[in-house]
């Protein structure tokens, strides 16, 4: 379906507004974490991981995900896990410091992907990255940026299987976190 076009007065049809912009998907669960009304999932209060579950399904092959402010016990990655997975994640990621050094890392057959750096200080971290496929019988690829604790990261990576997944996981490279907000989007 092309990109549809509305006039002033027209009806809208289910399957005209079915095919167009981000639909928030709301969680049917958040362990170390709350899901609002609306959606959105915070992370709770000292936690070593956040579980989002229930986002992922046969609605959608594709799906934006916003995580902010969220603040870490000591500065470090954050990581990216689907469901409970802990091995084969193949990717790159590239980071900036605020200094302008910069450097290139590959991972191979790893137990989860780095996302971004995590800061201390509320209000200096977000990402946003797009997972395709994640609930379909082939491999998930996800790519996408972030900025925290002084780095700047693009990041790329497939898993190396054909589970469908529902729920992923956050977590530190060590510490642990508090506060922020996790947002999930499908779109077609």
């Amino acid at each position: 379906m092309s990109y549809p076009s509305f006039n002033s007065g027209d009806v809208l049809t289910a399957t005209d507004m079915n095919a167009v912009g981000l639909w928030k998907i709301v969680p049917t669960g958040a362990t170390n974490g709350t899901v609002d009304a609306d959606g959105d999932v915070t992370v709770g209060s000292g936690v070593s991981s956040v579980t989002v579950s229930g986002v992922f399904g046969s609605n959608y092959d594709k799906y934006r995900i916003s995580i902010n402010n969220i603040v870490a016990s000591t500065g470090g990655d954050l990581r990216f896990q689907l469901g409970t997975t802990a091995t084969g994640y193949y990717g790159v990621y590239n980071y900036q410091v605020y200094t302008g050094t910069s450097s290139v890392f590959y991972q191979n057959n790893t137990a989860n992907s780095y996302i971004g750096g995590l800061g201390t200080i509320a209000g200096e971290q977000s990402i946003i990255f797009d997972i395709f496929n994640p609930n379909k019988a082939t491999r998930s690829v996800w790519h996408g940026q972030s900025y925290g604790n002084g780095y700047y990261f693009n990041f790329g990576y497939q898993i190396a299987d054909t589970t469908q997944y529902t729920s992923f996981v956050i977590s530190p490279g060590t510490g642990t976190l508090t506060g922020g907000t996790i947002t999930v989007y499908g779109y077609k």
